[in-house]
């Protein structure tokens, strides 16, 4: 569902400024400090309640100013989002004028943010993919919610146990945990099957390009973090060890995406720039794969060609282009400042502060 309209008052350093989106590409460029982050962190709390910079709302709030609102528009329905936070008061937040919380706005307004953290997906922890790839699941799959939060339930008891060295009560979590792992690794596995597809469709047909032509042969594979079949086995047999360690050391928890090259690691090989690359390609085949799965959703992507060169940045430009999505994305440059393609849907807005 794409945001039609988007009005910021009194929110970071805009007082009152407001745009008109197209459902392709909308593309912010302006100097440093201008005000491109703040656009699409307020797109990012429109989606979420939450802000991709700050855990205190307050400091969304313009200097000098008691309170901010952000207005958006979506849909071709042009249902209305009003986010409000004053001072001395909490978040507000209301759709079409009736308030909500914020658990619903995900599913509202679905938002994919390639962030700093995201460019850096193959050198983050495995703790980052894992929930990169559970926050999409989220939103795909109902079944899946209600295994992972079963799973997590059941952990916490069973390593609840482990601390109080109870192993006759940690074998009673055994099975529990094994059932809802089974769901787990199975949604994840096709889910991961289905972004594959998107992101080898995405590097392919790029004619004389090496660094597309590296991506096309990446082998990628999830580690579901248990070695049996079912994680039942792992678990009987780790006992003793989870009992010494008061901790439960297998299953979908100690999960990872892995990505090489043969048999090396793929982040091995690239620099800080082709990596960051490859992070905002797999950015790209997420939101794909979300919306082949009826999950309309809105990318955002802020410093696009920071650490970039310019041969990583043609190649990116040409993917991006691909975005069958809203796609809301900022740049200090204007990437665009020659003649754009008419076939081409994108707004541009020049940022001034």
């Amino acid at each position: 569902m794409a945001i039609k309209k988007l009005s910021l008052k009194n929110f970071r350093c805009f007082q009152n400024t407001s745009y008109d989106l197209c459902d392709g590409l909308n593309f912010f460029h302006g100097i440093n400090g201008a005000g491109k982050t703040s656009i699409l962190e307020a797109v990012y709390t429109l989606g979420s309640g939450n802000s991709f910079r700050t855990t205190k709302s307050n400091n969304l709030i313009k200097l000098g100013s008691n309170s901010f609102k952000i207005y958006a528009e979506i849909g071709d329905l042009r249902q209305k989002i009003v986010i409000s936070k004053t001072k001395s008061k909490n978040l507000s937040i209301k759709v079409n004028e009736k308030s909500i919380i914020k658990r619903e706005l995900v599913s509202l307004l679905p938002i994919n943010a390639i962030d700093s953290k995201m460019f850096f997906y193959l050198s983050s922890a495995p703790d980052y993919r894992r929930k990169s790839l559970d926050r999409s699941l989220f939103l795909v799959s109902n079944t899946y919610q209600k295994s992972w939060f079963s799973y997590y339930s059941a952990l916490r008891q069973r390593n609840s146990s482990l601390k109080r060295n109870s192993p006759q009560e940690a074998i009673s979590w055994n099975m529990p945990l094994s059932d809802a792992a089974s769901v787990i690794q199975n949604e994840r596995s096709n889910f991961l099957d289905k972004i594959k597809v998107n992101f080898f469709n995405l590097v392919k047909d790029q004619p004389d390009d090496g660094f597309a032509d590296r991506l096309s042969i990446m082998n990628i594979n999830l580690e579901k973090g248990f070695s049996n079949e079912v994680l039942l086995d792992d678990l009987e047999a780790s006992l003793a060890q989870d009992l010494f360690k008061k901790t439960t050391q297998c299953g979908p928890h100690k999960a990872d995406l892995v990505f090489h090259f043969d048999s090396s690691m793929a982040k091995d090989f690239f620099s800080r720039g082709e990596e960051k690359a490859f992070s905002i390609i797999w950015g790209l085949a997420i939101s794909m794969t979300l919306i082949n799965l009826g999950i309309d959703n809105v990318t955002v992507l802020d410093d696009l060609s920071s650490e970039i060169d310019e041969k990583h940045l043609e190649t990116l430009l040409k993917i991006i282009k691909k975005a069958p999505n809203q796609f809301i994305f900022s740049n200090i440059s204007d990437l665009f400042n020659s003649k754009i393609d008419e076939n081409l849907n994108i707004k541009k807005f020049h940022v001034e502060h």
